[in-house]
């Protein structure tokens, strides 16, 4: 299926179509034109494949994380929004409890000091 979708976007006579723009340049022969009309394609071809296959397993690990939300975080998702945004939400809310923690420890570490120098 994905050849199906990358046959689409580059269609085979898009090489024959670089290489006649190649050949309009008085300085490149009709034989580095073809070649280099090819090796373009090839590459960009190979380029389309990485990123479908890097895009393929973004998704698995969005999948694993939305997978992982729902089953381990009891009550989430509790809004209407992808396992990024509730992962980025529960994070933030998550640090947020430990900054204040943070602060009240800090605090608490200030009232111990000054009963100490009384």
């Amino acid at each position: 299926m994905a050849d199906y979708h990358l046959q689409r976007r580059i269609p085979p006579w898009s090489v024959e179509r670089l290489k006649q723009e190649l050949m309009n340049n008085p300085t490149i022969s009709a034989y580095d034109a073809e070649a280099m009309a090819t090796e373009m394609y090839e590459a960009n071809m190979e380029g389309i494949y990485n990123l479908a296959r890097l895009g393929e397993s973004l998704s698995q690990q969005v999948e694993e994380l939305a997978k992982f939300i729902f089953f381990n975080i009891p009550g989430e998702p509790s809004a209407s929004e992808g396992a990024i945004e509730c992962a980025m939400r529960i994070m933030q809310a998550q640090k947020e409890v430990i900054d204040g923690a943070a602060k009240l420890t800090a605090i608490q570490a200030e009232e111990i000091e000054m009963l100490r120098n009384q």
